[in-house]
């Protein structure tokens, strides 16, 4: 037997699916570009120290919406 069961276990240290699972709104608090597989940081009211990584397309998506400078993201909801 191959046990896949922790292959899906989610990354504590970011916002995941099971955090959002009910609708909620968030507002950004920081915004910050770091190294890594996951190059931007987005902490927001209420994160727990779990930000929100968003992934390419959903960075993309930010970018078209919000704009390019991520400094201008902080107090939007």
């Amino acid at each position: 037997m191959i046990d896949v069961r922790s292959t899906i276990k989610t990354k504590t240290d970011q916002l995941n699916t099971d955090d959002v699972l009910s609708p909620r709104v968030i507002t950004v608090t920081c915004v910050r570009v770091v190294q890594g597989d996951q190059p931007l940081i987005i902490n927001f009211e209420g994160d727990n120290g779990k930000p929100y990584k968003p992934c390419l397309t959903m960075r993309k998506l930010l970018c078209q919406t919000w704009g390019e400078d991520g400094s201008q993201y902080i107090g939007k909801s």
